[in-house]
């Protein structure tokens, strides 16, 4: 089944899901927020299972099938887009964002049942929204980013990010280089280097401290990144820019 339904304003409520397979797409945001048991969801490139772990997040136009094999029950939020006014629209995965069900968005959470529970108005459901759209505005980055930009003094593999964005290795190349316009490995490496950067002109590290700081075992691979993307060395740099 396939359609399209405009809304007007947020819709809130409790839904199970069966255990057969149904697929659609709209043209609303989606927030499903897990209460009891699993949802198994796929996009063309995804395969997501949703648990009480996680809460997913669906932009519009996102084709989608979706069905559980146990018992289960979900709150699901219909959001129309012009409620959304703080979330980057380019950072949104067009195939949906799984998003960590920390304390903040436990609380909504709980707010939201209450409403649904007490048959609130709409209007308090609203109100709630400033406080989710500048959640998700914070969520806004691929969960792959993130990771990169909390761990790009260790080793990564490609296989470590598309597996964060339940994508294959192969697409998952290509996904980023559509976003991002560059490899994820060119992307670690100006992360890097701007780290780098920083460093030569704030410290007084060595250049092995510095290198080792930023992911790099040995001071020639920092040297080799500067003369790639900075035709300089790191020492010619430090003295060039203080």
């Amino acid at each position: 089944m396939s359609f399209l339904n405009t809304l007007k304003k947020t819709i809130c409520e409790r839904r199970s899901f069966t255990d057969v397979k149904n697929k659609h797409v709209h043209d609303y945001y989606q927030l499903l927020l897990p209460l009891v048991g699993d949802l198994h969801i796929g996009t063309t490139h995804k395969q997501i299972t949703l648990n009480d772990q996680r809460l997913l997040f669906l932009p519009p136009h996102c084709e989608h099938s979706y069905y559980s094999l146990n018992r289960n029950e979900f709150i699901v939020l219909d959001i129309p887009h012009f409620l959304l006014t703080k979330i980057n629209k380019n950072n949104v995965d067009v195939e949906g964002q799984m998003i960590q069900l920390d304390d903040y968005w436990q609380a909504v959470r709980s707010l939201l049942l209450n409403e649904i529970d007490l048959k609130g108005n709409n209007s308090r459901i609203q109100d709630l929204m400033h406080y989710i759209s500048r959640l998700l505005a914070e969520n806004n980055l691929p969960r792959s980013i993130q990771y990169i930009h909390e761990n790009y003094d260790q080793p990564i593999q490609i296989e470590t990010l598309a597996a964060l964005e339940h994508y294959q290795v192969t697409y998952y190349g290509q996904w980023f280089k559509d976003k991002y316009q560059m490899s994820p490995k060119k992307y670690i490496q100006t992360l890097r280097l701007s780290k780098a950067k920083q460093l030569l002109l704030e410290t007084d590290l060595s250049l092995l401290s510095i290198a080792n700081l930023v992911g790099y075992e040995f001071q020639s691979s920092l040297t080799r990144l500067f003369q790639q993307f900075e035709q300089m060395t790191p020492q010619q740099y430090r003295k060039k820019k203080r």
